[in-house]
C-alpha cells in the first residue's frame, strides 16, 4: 500500500479515521496549511493525486486518481463529495476501466455531495452547488448547479 516517498507533504492535518492508498507508481502530493476531515478517503493509483496549498477537504469525501487528479490551492470540497477520475466498463467487462484526468482549479467551491466525472475541468474560482454533476468544462468564476451542472451566474 503506502511505501515511503510516495505521500509527499509538509503542515498538513489529516484527521483520522481516514483511508490513504497507494498503488504502483501512484504519488499523493499534499501542499502546506492542507486539511483533510475524518471520513475522507484518497486513493492513488498508478496516478498523481495532488492537493494544493490551503485545500480544505471536508467529511467523507472520496478522491480517486486513476488518472492525474489535481486540486488546486485554496479549494473548498463540501463534506460527501465523489471525485474520480475512473469509470467501470460496460456490462460484460465492468473491469475494463476508463479513465481521463480531472483538474479542480484554484479558489474553488464545491458544495456537499457534489460528484465529478472523469475528464472533467473546473476552473478558478468556481462555485458549485450541493449534489451537482460535475461533466465536461466549468468555466472559471461561474455559479453551476444540477445534474448535470449547468452555470446559473
Amino acid at each position: 500500500m503506502v511505501t515511503a516517498g510516495r505521500v509527499r507533504g509538509r503542515r498538513f492535518i489529516l484527521v483520522p479515521p481516514f483511508t490513504l492508498k497507494v498503488h504502483g507508481s501512484g504519488r499523493v502530493l499534499i501542499g502546506d496549511d492542507v486539511m483533510v476531515a475524518r471520513g475522507a478517503r484518497l486513493v492513488a493509483r498508478d496516478a498523481e493525486l495532488a492537493l494544493g496549498d490551503r485545500t480544505f477537504i471536508s467529511q467523507n469525501v472520496t478522491l480517486v486518481a486513476f488518472a492525474p487528479l489535481m486540486i488546486g490551492e485554496g479549494t473548498l470540497i463540501g463534506e460527501n463529495c465523489s471525485v474520480h477520475t475512473e469509470n467501470h466498463g460496460p456490462p460484460g467487462a465492468r473491469d475494463d476501466f476508463s479513465m481521463a484526468p480531472i483538474t479542480v482549479g484554484r479558489d474553488v467551491w464545491l458544495g456537499s455531495g457534489v460528484a465529478v466525472l472523469p475528464g472533467s475541468r473546473v476552473g478558478d474560482g468556481a462555485t458549485v452547488g450541493a449534489n451537482a454533476v460535475v461533466r465536461g468544462d466549468l468555466e472559471r468564476g461561474g455559479t453551476y448547479v444540477g445534474v448535470p451542472a449547468r452555470r446559473v451566474r
